[in-house]
């Protein structure tokens, strides 16, 4: 049998348990950081960010939704798109985005605008979607 001068062990066995017994499961759970946690704690390392329509935060419903879907993902930074494929052509509300970038900031996500550039001026020669950018007519129009 292990022993150790005064049997200090037993000791130490029975103040290990104690504690594992007597920890409050909040104090435990805190040693399992959530996603949300570990990305905010590592966000100068490594920040998750991704591109939200502006029509998908333009009900209340819509913006809850997707500040919870940040939050589960560890996403710590959104990307407003003020014009965009789901936008039909048009330029997003103002009161729209300050809204969304209101609520995102006041959650602790970081959000920015974002417009996207498909289907402007002349289109490239590798993709429908893309727009040609050495192209005048394109740099004109953006």
């Amino acid at each position: 049998m292990f022993t150790t001068p005064n049997n200090n062990w037993k000791r130490f066995a029975l103040a290990l348990l104690a504690l594992a017994v007597l920890t409050p499961q909040s104090q435990l759970m805190a040693a399992n950081p959530t996603l949300w946690e570990l990305a905010n704690e590592n966000k100068d390392v490594l920040r998750i960010s991704t591109w939200i329509h502006a029509y998908h935060v333009e009900t209340e419903e819509g913006l809850n939704s997707a500040i919870d879907w940040c939050k589960k993902t560890g996403v710590t930074r959104v990307f407003l798109g003020a014009y965009d494929e789901g936008s039909k052509g048009e330029l997003a509300e103002r009161e729209t985005l300050e809204r969304a970038r209101a609520e995102f900031e006041a959650a602790g996500i970081e959000a920015a605008g974002l417009i996207v550039t498909k289907w402007i001026g002349e289109l490239s020669s590798h993709s429908s979607m893309a727009s040609c950018y050495t192209s005048w007519e394109t740099r004109k129009e953006l």
